[in-house]
This record gives structure tokens, C-alpha cells and sequence, in this order.
């Protein structure tokens, strides 16, 4: 299973790449069906300080194997489809029998969901540390009352 990871600690998208997915019918590319940030932020970067780029997120619910995800990345590339200036996108394989989660620091990781016990719990009751999201070959993205 080919899933995508960014050389960066988020996975921004750029507006290229988000306009893309839109044209693709990507609904994660739709802010009406994402609870989270998928609105347009704005950075400035590179020599000129006043010449700004829009950035998306890509919401932590989204497979990084989504179908339309792979599309845009096979179409303009893990550079073009990267929101954030000196990171991109790139590809993994991964066994298709895998329940994967993708973690970050300093760049992101696809790393297989394993049992864990701690006496620490996260504000949902979980042991800390537990991946909010995890995806197997199946995962698709639903938007939110779907």
C-alpha cells in the first residue's frame, strides 16, 4: 500500500495541490466537510517578505493512502503538493495488511498500531501517547454526519 508522509513535522498542502484535489472531488478539500483547519493559512517565506503563499492542512482524519491524495501526488509531484518551503511529500510502501498511524517530530513516520498500557491517560481516558487516528487498507474518509 503506497501512503504519504511529509518531510515536515505537519502536513501542509499547497494551494496547487488543494485546488487539485478539488477539481478530483477530494471532499476532504472541502472546508464545509472537515472539522478541521482547511481554511487558508498564510506565511511569508523566501526573499521576498512580503509575498505570501497559502498553506493548507490536510485534517488528521484523511488515510494517507486516500485515492485522491495519491493522484495529486503522482500529478505535480511531492514538491509542487507541499505547502511548506524546503519540505515535501513523499511516498511509502507499506504492507497492505497494516494498521498504521502516522507520527511526527521534526518529520513525519508511518508506524504500525501496536497494544500499549500506561499509567498516564489522555484527556479522552486513553493511554497517553495513543495515535488519535489509525488507518488500515480500507479507510476512507467520511465527512463529518456522514
Amino acid at each position: 500500500m503506497r501512503v504519504l508522509i511529509s518531510t515536515c513535522s505537519s502536513f501542509w498542502l499547497s494551494r496547487k495541490a488543494v485546488e487539485r484535489a478539488r477539481e478530483l472531488d477530494a471532499l476532504w478539500a472541502f472546508p464545509d466537510h472537515t472539522p478541521l483547519s482547511n481554511e487558508p493559512e498564510h506565511h511569508s517565506y523566501g526573499e521576498d517578505e512580503d509575498e505570501e503563499d497559502e498553506t493548507y492542512t490536510l485534517p488528521c482524519e484523511v488515510p494517507r493512502h486516500d485515492p485522491q491524495l495519491l493522484q495529486v501526488f503522482d500529478e505535480i509531484g511531492g514538491t509542487e503538493m507541499c505547502g511548506w518551503e524546503g519540505d515535501e511529500i513523499v511516498c511509502l510502501e507499506i504492507p497492505d495488511d497494516v494498521t498504521y498511524y502516522v507520527g511526527s517530530y521534526i518529520g513525519e513516520w508511518i508506524a504500525e498500531q501496536h497494544r500499549q498500557w500506561s499509567l498516564d491517560t489522555d484527556v479522552e481516558g486513553r493511554p497517553a501517547g495513543t495515535p488519535y487516528y489509525t488507518f488500515t487498507k480500507d479507510s476512507v474518509f467520511r465527512p463529518l454526519g456522514a
